[in-house]
């Protein structure tokens, strides 16, 4: 398989597990241009994959401390990209012309914390792993369950900056921390997107489990990003 065959494959596959509503379809893609400059910044070698999931060599394997690790692979690569397109310090221009001013790592060392937290954000972004013993939600108000206004209201007397997400007049999603709220994404604010693209519709069981497992998201979200604005590239 030719290079430019693998990366368009990989590019494909990553993206495949991820929910729409976290990453808007737009996400970096690799090329071979940035795979050479991401191997001088770092002085490790690229070495092939068979799929994202696949392991590399022993020199590369997660159980393996990042100063021993010896080669990346496209997967890499491709989680470091995640976490910096995720970072508020890059410009909504960029974004959207990922390639033009990419931000490389100065070294080894913060390619692999980059990644690590890209490959925390991915595994967030499909909600596979996140069970309903994790929520920091609860949805118990009986009623209609019709989306007719969705709005947040904070507590008045509980703990600060929390507070209610209703769907309707009586019903709501209580403790949600009002940054949860407002997170954006891409331009767009996932909390609120998602219930007003179905307002009028009645919410069933697994819309209030996805719905609870967009917000666990987001939060986690904010708390990796934080991580990430933090981090010094050079």
């Amino acid at each position: 398989m030719e290079l430019d065959q693998y990366l368009s494959t990989i590019n494909s596959l990553y993206k495949l597990d991820m929910v729409t509503e976290l990453f808007g379809r737009k996400i970096p893609v690799l090329t071979q241009e940035i795979i050479n400059q991401m191997a001088k910044k770092t002085g490790l070698y690229f070495v092939l994959t068979k799929n994202p999931e696949g392991n590399v060599c022993m020199a590369n394997n997660k159980e393996v401390r990042p100063e021993f690790r010896q080669n990346f692979s496209a997967v890499d690569s491709l989680d470091y990209m995640y976490a910096i397109f995720h970072s508020s310090n890059f410009s909504s221009a960029e974004k959207e012309s990922f390639g033009m001013g990419f931000q490389y790592p100065g070294n080894a060392e913060v390619f692999w914390v980059l990644t690590e937290l890209g490959s925390q954000l991915k595994q967030i972004h499909s909600l596979k792993k996140i069970k309903s013993d994790m929520f920091i939600t609860e949805f118990s108000v009986k009623g209609n369950c019709i989306i007719s206004n969705p709005h947040f209201e904070m507590y008045s007397s509980k703990e600060k900056n929390y507070g209610h997400v209703y769907i309707n007049e009586s019903q709501f999603f209580e403790n949600v921390p009002e940054t949860t709220w407002i997170f954006t994404i891409q331009n767009h604010q996932p909390a609120q997107k998602w219930l007003e693209n179905k307002k009028g519709q009645k919410m069933n069981p697994d819309d209030i489990i996805y719905y609870q497992k967009i917000l666990f998201a987001l939060s986690e979200t904010e708390q990796l990003v934080s991580k990430i604005n933090e981090i010094k590239l050079q």
